[in-house]
């Protein structure tokens, strides 16, 4: 699974990478990181979790051009935690 952040500042959209890192927009504001099971993560700042709808996602793979379902993830979400 892959954990993504938008930042609503700089408009950037972020991959939490599984290794010790934090990672952070272009102006800094949101960031973000995996604890070491792979699954759960924080973010911090102003990110916005992201995710995309999995079906649909895979649709748009096979067709390239096709557009697919994203969303904001609501909290409290139960692999995320989110800290100021």
């Amino acid at each position: 699974m892959v954990k993504l952040i938008f930042c609503p500042r700089c408009h950037d959209v972020v991959k939490l990478r599984k290794t010790p890192a934090v990672s952070t927009c272009e102006c800094g504001r949101s960031s973000g990181f995996y604890h070491g099971d792979g699954l759960r993560a924080t973010i911090l700042g102003d990110a916005v979790p992201l995710g995309f709808g999995n079906q649909s996602f895979s649709r748009a793979l096979a067709s390239p051009g096709a557009e697919f379902t994203a969303f904001t993830i609501l909290m409290p979400c139960p692999t995320i935690e989110k800290k100021s």
